[in-house]
């Protein structure tokens, strides 16, 4: 299974809740039929701040699964794109620019030999990149 996340920011004539509530309501009238996409998660920002900086870095992350690489052309384009930003670019802050990766996801437990890493209780080991920030010291950081 493959996947698309996306990290945009809302257009700043808009408050949270209405970029909210508009970004669901056009979500609900996105294309319906023919798009590849299995599954999408939405999570949207709650406004908080981290340490040292003064706005969130992005108000919506936006997350496609979808079966094969060959349906990628499908997934960024007609109903498919419709169901990643279904109100074009209205409502986002296209200065900003998209931020946005393309992931191949496997389970571990479907990977060869993956019995032998994950004991019986099904231990999940999770890697977290973290990125020092330029603006901040180390001690900060």
């Amino acid at each position: 299974m493959y996947k698309i996340v996306r990290w945009l920011k809302r257009n700043p004539s808009l408050t949270q809740e209405e970029f909210k509530q508009r970004w669901l309501a056009g979500l609900a009238n996105a294309g319906k039929g023919g798009s590849p996409i299995r599954k999408l998660v939405l999570s949207f920002s709650t406004g908080e701040v981290a340490l040292g900086g003064d706005a969130s870095p992005f108000d919506l992350m936006v997350v496609a699964y979808f079966d094969h690489l060959d349906q990628l052309p499908q997934v960024l384009s007609g109903a498919a794109a419709d169901e990643l930003q279904p109100c074009g670019d209205s409502l986002i802050d296209v200065d900003a620019g998209v931020t946005e990766i393309l992931a191949d996801e496997t389970l571990m437990a479907a990977r060869e030999g993956a019995e032998g890493e994950l004991s019986r209780f099904g231990q999940l080991k999770v890697a977290r990149t973290v990125y020092k920030r330029n603006d901040i010291t180390t001690a900060q950081f």
